[in-house]
C-alpha cells in the first residue's frame, strides 16, 4: 500500500473515530435529559460497549498505519483487499483467514 492510500485510510478513521466520539457525547447527554431510567441505561449500555469496541479498532488500525502493516492481514500477513479495506477500514483480517 502506498502513502497515499494510507493516508486516505488515516482520514477515513480519524473521521470515523470523530463522529464516535460526538455520537458518545450526544448518548451521555440525551441519557441525563430524558428516557425512562432503567430503558435509557441499558440501551447506553449497549451502544456505549460497541462503540467502545470500534474506537478500540480504529485506534488499532491507527497504529498499524503507524507501523507500516497497515493492509495486511494479521494472521496471514497477506494484503488485505482494497475493496474490503474501503467497506471497513478498521478490518484486521483477509476474506481467506475470516472464513
Amino acid at each position: 500500500m502506498n502513502i497515499a492510500e494510507q493516508t486516505r485510510f488515516k482520514i477515513m478513521l480519524l473521521a470515523h473515530k470523530e463522529e464516535l466520539q460526538e455520537l458518545e457525547q450526544a448518548q451521555l447527554d440525551q441519557t441525563t435529559v430524558g428516557m425512562d431510567a432503567t430503558q435509557g441505561q441499558q440501551m447506553a449500555q449497549g451502544t456505549q460497549s460497541r462503540r467502545t469496541q470500534e474506537l478500540a479498532r480504529i485506534d488499532a488500525a491507527l497504529q498499524r498505519i503507524a507501523n507500516g502493516s497497515y493492509g495486511r492481514c494479521v494472521q496471514c500477513n497477506e494484503d488485505i483487499d482494497m475493496r474490503r479495506l474501503e467497506t471497513n477500514p478498521s478490518i484486521t483480517h483477509c476474506s481467506q483467514c475470516t472464513k
